[in-house]
């Protein structure tokens, strides 16, 4: 079997990495198996939760282009963002962070307290169904689109349960039923090999090579650090991780401030020495995506108090 990270699809040469795992793949008949964050990815691409995708994963417009400028921003599982002018919508498990502004807030309920579905790495689609009763008015997510949907007049909303949406679901995903074994044939189409990133420029070489990642820690797009006590001791957050060789041939001490440089951003974190890392490596754990997102990039780093050359 060939093991595939979860950063694989971030490295700036990632279609050539899987070109090459497709090689080997053919010429071993090996099994892939993708070491993914989100335990119900496939279940999303076979839904057509995508502006790429329609219901059962295959290639296509659904008619609905994104507004770089919307007037309303209805966010299911994601933080509000910072500076928005739209009317903000926000459906969650919790609170927003106290810094964001929202309008209104729809309390929905959680995988534990609402029956359904979801496809696991194997292709399976496994059953859900509640361990717990939502608290208060949370409704499941299903429920609220559905209560809004038909408010604004739309059709084919009527549903009484999840067995009708999984009996809709069916005559558009082939094979699909709980405990079956799912086809991903179709999906194929949709995510064929991406040019080859470009390569940085400006710079000859870098002295560093950083990883950044948003914490897979998550549920609905909250940090589980918000609620689970000394998680952040654990596994920090909003740090930069260096090891300790590197820190101190730059002159560098644990808690210090330290921007980094890359061909992308060019940031502010405080230092975190980690024995456990390669040297000459660089890791970033981001709470939430901030404009920097998952990437693997060339950098270096000086520390807040010198001024660049």
């Amino acid at each position: 079997e060939i093991v595939l990270g979860a950063e694989t699809l971030a490295h700036p040469e990632a279609a050539a990495l899987l070109e090459s795992v497709e090689a080997l793949v053919r010429s071993t008949g090996a099994t892939v198996v993708p070491l993914v964050p989100e335990g119900n990815l496939i279940g999303t691409f076979l839904a057509g939760a995508y502006p790429e995708l329609l219901p059962g994963g295959v290639t296509g417009d659904a008619g609905h282009p994104t507004d770089a400028d919307p007037q309303v921003l209805y966010l299911i599982g994601v933080t509000p963002p910072a500076n928005s002018q739209a009317t903000v919508i926000y459906q969650n498990i919790d609170a927003p962070p106290d810094d964001r502004r929202v309008d209104l807030i729809l309390s929905t309920a959680a995988f534990s307290e609402a029956e359904g579905t979801l496809v696991d790495l194997d292709r399976r689609v496994r059953e859900m169904h509640p361990a717990v009763t939502p608290p208060g008015d949370s409704l499941p997510t299903w429920e609220i689109l559905c209560r809004i949907a038909r408010a604004m007049g739309a059709q084919g909303f009527d549903f009484a349960g999840t067995a009708d949406i999984q009996a809709e679901m069916a005559t558009h995903i082939d094979g699909y039923r709980p405990g079956a074994t799912l086809s991903l044939d179709r999906l194929t189409p949709a995510f064929g090999a991406a040019p080859p990133a470009p390569r940085p420029a400006g710079r000859a070489s870098w002295p560093f090579v950083l990883t950044t990642r948003v914490t897979p820690h998550t549920y609905l797009g909250l940090p589980l650090s918000r609620r689970v006590a000394g998680m952040r001791d654990i596994l920090p957050e909003d740090t930069l991780s260096i090891h300790p060789e590197d820190a101190s041939s730059a002159g560098i001490t644990a808690g210090e401030s330290v921007v980094v440089r890359t061909p992308h951003f060019e940031r502010t974190w405080p230092v975190r020495l980690d024995p456990d890392l390669q040297p000459g490596t660089l890791l970033i754990t981001l709470r939430e995506r901030d404009g920097v997102g998952a990437v693997i990039t060339p950098a270096e780093i000086r520390t807040a108090h010198v001024s660049a050359d």
